[in-house]
């Protein structure tokens, strides 16, 4: 709610005078959160912009030289330690500076989560359980996704799961047992929506209260197409408006073998 009040504020001209207590404040509660929902980001991202456009009364020196305007960049660790970037305030009004690091782990991180269980699985099409790790170009395998939530209250449910760079999506009306003589214990897929694009798996679920069962059960047919040695990412569900319930399976590293 911050982040929109700061949003129209900065938008409005002129410019109130308490915005700097209204920054001050929502800095200091997204400190303090450790999960943002997508509205929470979508309002800070509009106050950030609102922001940007009062920008350009300050004056920097960047590494030595003149700059006018807000400064930001993007620089890779390494290039950081062998040119340490150097920015000063040359202007009269204390200015805020904030530096934001984003790193891969160095070891793949385990499954985990709060809220919610998530379990990703291959099956070969006869049915028997597959391991992807050494898959074979050409083989296609059918993934199945089997999510169960603890809490019973309504919700807006995301579920995506990122292919390895070797693997496509390929046939995207085969997520039934229609299609799967071999998968009989697969059940209908109700989504709210269901999207199967180049990367990734997705779909979308709205269970109310008084459902009952939250046991969600969801399966796709990928394809190995592209020989080499993978990051197998890990397959995730949250709860779009209560961002700290969450869970993904392991992430790991595949092989597709050439033919």
């Amino acid at each position: 709610d911050g982040a929109a009040i700061l949003a129209l504020a900065a938008e409005s001209k002129p410019v109130p005078s308490i915005m700097p207590q209204l920054i001050k404040l929502v800095g200091v509660a997204r400190a303090d959160a450790r999960w943002t929902s997508t509205q929470d980001e979508s309002w800070m991202l509009l106050a950030a912009r609102a922001l940007k456009e009062g920008n350009d009364s300050i004056t920097l020196s960047v590494n030595g030289a003149p700059h006018s305007g807000g400064y930001s960049d993007q620089i890779a660790g390494s290039d950081l330690v062998d040119s340490p970037l150097t920015i000063a305030n040359t202007g009269a009004t204390p200015l805020q500076a904030v530096v934001t690091a984003v790193a891969a782990p160095v070891d793949p991180l385990p499954a985990g989560g709060d809220g919610f269980t998530i379990d990703r699985t291959y099956y070969r099409l006869d049915g028997t359980v597959a391991n992807v790790t050494e898959a074979r170009q050409n083989e296609r395998y059918v993934v199945v996704l089997k999510i169960y939530e603890q809490n019973k209250w309504p919700s807006r449910l995301l579920i995506t799961d990122l292919l390895p760079a070797g693997f496509d999506i390929d046939n995207p009306s085969l997520v039934s047992s229609a299609q799967l003589s071999n998968f009989s214990w697969l059940a209908q897929t109700d989504a709210a929506h269901l999207e199967f694009r180049d990367d990734r798996f997705v779909a979308a679920f709205n269970p109310n209260e008084g459902d009952g069962d939250r046991n969600i059960t969801l399966a796709y047919v990928v394809r190995a197409v592209t020989p080499g040695t993978y990051a197998h990412p890990a397959a995730t569900v949250e709860d779009m408006y209560r961002p700290q319930y969450s869970a993904r399976t392991a992430t790991g590293v595949m092989e597709v073998k050439a033919e």
